[in-house]
């Protein structure tokens, strides 16, 4: 059985799980006191997700799926312009979009990943 090593340990949850050479992410939400606005909370959760890849030990190029959950589809564009410009030219993940009711009115973008080291 390989090693399982988590990191950004919470009360509830590890931010993300190494086992091996696969690693998954917690979903993430805007950090708080982001603004409420979707360009704003999408650009926090991906300054987390930067920051739980490198206690991982992985990059962006290590991303095999993303799994993005929005409060209103409306945000769509607004957010994909964000993510565009964060996810850069690097092989792109796999990735799921979906519209859903997240666990605070506040929050309007949740965001959850995979990879491999």
């Amino acid at each position: 059985m390989s090693e399982i090593k988590r990191f950004a340990i919470s009360r509830r949850a590890s931010g993300v799980v190494v086992s091996g050479d696969h690693f998954e992410t917690s979903g993430i939400v805007a950090a708080p006191g982001a603004s409420r606005g979707i360009a704003e909370q999408t650009h926090s959760v991906l300054l987390q997700l930067e920051d739980l890849l490198r206690q991982a030990g992985a990059a962006k190029k290590n991303l095999i799926r993303i799994q993005i959950w929005l409060a209103d589809m409306k945000d769509f564009d607004a957010m994909n312009h964000v993510y565009d410009e964060w996810i850069g030219n690097v092989d792109q993940p796999a990735r799921a979009c979906v519209g859903s009711r997240l666990a605070h009115e506040s929050y309007l973008i949740e965001i959850q990943a995979t990879g491999a080291l």
